[in-house]
C-alpha cells in the first residue's frame, strides 16, 4: 500500500474519533450528568441544608434578642425568681444574667449615661428610674463585694467612697432639699445585680416606710 493511502486512512481515523460516542468529551459530559442529583435525592439534600438556612435566616434576630437581654434592666425577672423559685436556684439564674452587666458598663461595652466617674467609682442614670433623679453608684473593681452582706474589713474604704460619691452627685444634681440612699441586698432585698451598688433617689417627696 502506498504512502498516500496510509496518510489518507490516518486522517479519516482522526476525524472519526471526534464524532465517536466514546470520545473524552462525551465521557466527561456523561460523568457530569451522572453526578447531578436526581429528583429523588432532592428531599435529602434539602434536609441537609435546612439547619444552616434556618440559622442564617434567624441569626440577626437572635443577636438582637441577646443584646436586648444584656442592655435592658429586666428587674421584673428578678421579682419573678424571688416569688416562684427556691433561693439557691434564684441565685444561680440571676448571676447567669447579671454577673457581668456592670463590668460591661464600666468597660463602655454597653451604653449608659454617666454623671460622675473617677478612678474608683462610676455613677450613671438608672434606665428604669423610680424618681426624677435616680442614679446608680458602683465600684469599678468588685473585689468579691457582690452585695453589702459580703462586705469584709478590706472593703471599708470603697464603701465609704461610694457614700461620699453619693453626696457629691446629689450636690451636682441639685438635690439640696434631700435625697434617699438605698442599697438592696439579696433576693428578699430586691437585689437585681450582684455587684454592689448604691441607689441615689431624689427630686420628689419620699415616703415611709420605704418598703
Amino acid at each position: 500500500m502506498s504512502g498516500k493511502d496510509n496518510n489518507k486512512r490516518d486522517r479519516i481515523s482522526v476525524l472519526s474519533s471526534h464524532f465517536s460516542s466514546s470520545s473524552p468529551m462525551a465521557s466527561e459530559k456523561e460523568a457530569a450528568l451522572a453526578a447531578t442529583p436526581s429528583d429523588a435525592d432532592a428531599p435529602t439534600m434539602y434536609a441537609l441544608k435546612f439547619p444552616s438556612l434556618l440559622l442564617h435566616t434567624f441569626s440577626p434576630f437572635l443577636v438582637f434578642v441577646l443584646k436586648s437581654i444584656s442592655i435592658l434592666h429586666l428587674s421584673w425577672v428578678s421579682l419573678c425568681f424571688t416569688q416562684f423559685l427556691p433561693i439557691y436556684l434564684f441565685d444561680v439564674l440571676n448571676n447567669l444574667f447579671w454577673e457581668q452587666r456592670f463590668d460591661k458598663i464600666i468597660n463602655k461595652e454597653i451604653p449608659s449615661t454617666v454623671v460622675y466617674e473617677d478612678d474608683k467609682v462610676l455613677a450613671f442614670r438608672d434606665i428604669t428610674p423610680q424618681a426624677p433623679t435616680h442614679i446608680l453608684i458602683i465600684p469599678k473593681v468588685k473585689d468579691g463585694l457582690s452585695g453589702l452582706s459580703k462586705a469584709e474589713e478590706r472593703h471599708i474604704d470603697i464603701l465609704g467612697r461610694l457614700l461620699y460619691t453619693a453626696k457629691l452627685v446629689a450636690k451636682q444634681e441639685g438635690l439640696d432639699d434631700g435625697f434617699r440612699i438605698v442599697i438592696n441586698d439579696g433576693p428578699k432585698g430586691y437585689q437585681s445585680v450582684y455587684h454592689i451598688h448604691v441607689h441615689l433617689l431624689g427630686g420628689r417627696q419620699m415616703n415611709w416606710p420605704a418598703g
